[in-house]
């Protein structure tokens, strides 16, 4: 997902946590329903600006809370 301007990476990360208001971002694609040993790619075509990557997948071990939320985040700038 791009951050909305002015926005950062805790700025998203709580509003995952809060789910209140208008998202900070706008959706830039993703991948669902990879299986273990499974392979993906995805092919994005991403605008200058700044992006988070999340997971959302749960965790079974932790009581299927998303792995974003155990730290598997990461933000990234393309110029």
């Amino acid at each position: 997902m791009k951050e909305a301007p002015g926005k950062t990476l805790d700025d998203v990360k709580a509003f995952f946590l809060q789910s209140s208001g208008p998202p900070l971002f706008t959706s830039a694609g993703g991948v669902v329903g990879v299986g273990p040993g499974q392979t993906a790619y995805q092919q994005l075509a991403l605008s200058p600006g700044k992006y988070v990557f999340l997971c959302f997948f749960p965790d079974p071990t932790k009581g299927n809370q998303p792995h974003a939320l155990e730290g598997m985040v990461k933000e990234i700038t393309i110029s």
